[in-house]
């Protein structure tokens, strides 16, 4: 658990107890003092699709089950004095963008590729650039406006772990691990290089 033993949050401890199915948690520890910022802030991801919001004054639904499949990855961008952003992407390849009051489709089921992992770029004005791993080993780059393939399935293995950075003139660069032998690195979306680190 993240919290020291002797201050257990109460809101905490009975979600956790209570969601049997959580497969993606992020969490925004509140600074400052206990009577201003008393509980933490609290987005989970359970295997029926749904996704729930916590904070101080308790928890909001922000997507109820009609995904009809599992959250796999989830980012979340937490707003100052409003609801959380959430991307997420689920079991059926789908991409979902929760803009702090409803949720986009960015990408329907066509990729039939688990989303497995996510990196997300917050700083842009507009829709979140997004950078998803697949489980067929597919690395596809949303750019806020359409979707671009940055490496096919020829790697023949699932993306277990992505990372990305966007620098100061917005050229993306991603590092993908595909196994525990193997990392991709990916840079500039517009020119594509790929390199094995062993």
């Amino acid at each position: 658990m993240l919290f020291r033993s002797d201050t257990p949050p109460p809101v905490l401890v009975g979600c956790v107890t209570s969601l049997n199915y959580l497969t993606q948690l992020s969490f925004l520890a509140q600074g400052g003092s206990p009577s201003v910022n008393p509980q933490p802030q609290v987005v989970v991801g359970l295997q029926d699709g749904a996704v729930e919001y916590c904070n101080s004054e308790g928890w909001t639904q922000l997507q109820a089950e009609g995904w009809d499949t599992y959250i796999n990855s989830m980012a979340v961008n937490w707003v100052p004095g409003g609801n959380p952003q959430v991307m997420v992407g689920l079991g059926d390849s789908s991409v979902q963008y929760y803009d702090g009051f409803s949720w986009n489709q960015l990408q329907g089921t066509g990729w039939s590729s688990n989303a497995r992992q996510l990196a997300v770029n917050w700083a842009v004005s507009g829709t979140p650039q997004v950078v998803v791993g697949l489980t067929s080993g597919a690395v596809e780059y949303y750019n806020g406006s359409g979707w671009q393939q940055l490496q096919g399935t020829g790697w023949s293995t699932y993306v277990n772990c992505l990372a990305a950075t966007w620098n100061v003139a917005g050229n993306l660069e991603v590092v993908v691990g595909r196994s525990v032998e193997h990392t991709s690195e990916l840079q500039s979306h517009s020119d594509l290089v790929c390199r094995l680190l062993l």
